[in-house]
């Protein structure tokens, strides 16, 4: 009797410990609500020619390196029509990159379109290119984001 019990209790002892460790993997899985987060690393005031467009990709604290989607829409002020649309590639720690060539001085507009984790957002920055100088309502652009949850 008394190795029955012994064994009964082990077999209890052996099914709780395996409940305990699932809800320790299931807590150690980032928050899926959590928002994602973009922050666009492009300076704001830029030279002519070729330059990096950049942005850091985070959800729930944890860089993304391995994104759906990031692109990079740029447009001349007036002209979003003409906008111009380049692929990010990763390069580390949840950065994205793309090269862009800015031929005038000019006010320009960028959108980081972002989709990871079943999210998109688009945050915006202004940008001043050459001579151009950006004004008080411009320089308040940078980072209004949109973000577009797509929770299954």
């Amino acid at each position: 009797m008394a190795k029955r019990l012994m064994s009964l209790m082990a077999i209890i002892l052996i099914i709780l410990s395996a409940c305990g460790n699932e809800e320790t993997e299931e807590s150690s899985e980032p928050d899926s609500l959590a928002p994602l987060e973009v922050e666009i690393l492009t300076e704001q005031n830029l030279s002519k020619g070729d330059v990096t467009l950049s942005a850091h990709v985070t959800h729930d604290g944890n860089n993304i390196n391995e994104a759906d989607e990031v692109e990079f829409e740029v447009w001349q002020e007036g002209s979003k029509e003409e906008s111009d649309m380049i692929k990010g590639s990763f390069t580390e720690e949840g950065v994205y990159e793309a090269t862009y060539t800015f031929e005038e001085d000019a006010v320009y507009h960028m959108i980081a379109h972002v989709t990871a984790v079943d999210q998109h957002t688009m945050p915006q920055q202004a940008l001043a290119v050459g001579e151009a100088e950006l004004d008080e309502d411009q320089s308040s652009e940078d980072s209004n984001e949109e973000d577009h949850s797509d929770h299954n």
